[in-house]
């Protein structure tokens, strides 16, 4: 598992990640049309990083600061941790959370160090007032990524996915 034993080693791996690694869309043409099944896939290769329990990323972004360039940090955090789909890695599991999961094909019990991701994405976003949307896209990634024992050095992608019209729907519903 990948350490970081300060703020500062934090920050510093952030940079190196934001600054390699490239983000790739996936744009699902409708509802339920297996995106963590995919995601899953592509998160075998060592070059990709993707968390099939994270969907529409940009969508859910752009209806929360709608053609904001740069985001405040604590508006985002709070966007992401309680409403985004980010909520599921940010957060402990409790019950409602675990069906939620369950529910949009993902298993509650994998390993992830929620805390460990709380203390990475808390330090990425403190360290400044606001965050550009990639950046921002890319924090979470990161997080998961360190939360997750993911070696760091081979990722070159990170796998974004969203829908082109269902921006309401509800997975879990």
């Amino acid at each position: 598992m990948e350490k970081l034993s300060s703020e500062s080693a934090t920050l510093s791996a952030f940079d190196d990640f934001r600054k390699r690694v490239n983000l790739m869309v996936a744009i699902d043409h409708s509802g339920r049309a297996g995106n963590g099944f995919f995601q899953a896939i592509f998160d075998q290769h060592p070059q990709v990083l993707t968390c099939p329990w994270m969907h529409y990323i940009y969508s859910y972004i752009e209806s929360a600061f709608p053609g904001e360039a740069t985001i405040e940090c604590g508006k985002f955090h709070q966007f992401v941790t309680e409403r985004g789909y980010f909520r599921y890695v940010y957060n402990d599991v409790d019950e409602r959370r675990a069906k939620e999961i369950a529910r949009f094909g993902g298993n509650p019990a994998a390993p992830l160090d929620r805390v460990t991701v709380r203390r990475v994405f808390d330090d990425i976003l403190g360290a400044s007032e606001r965050i550009s949307r990639r950046d921002a896209v890319q924090a979470m990634y990161f997080s998961y990524a360190i939360g997750v024992g993911r070696p760091l050095d081979p990722i070159r992608y990170v796998l974004v996915t969203d829908a082109i019209s269902l921006r309401s729907e509800n997975p879990i519903a």
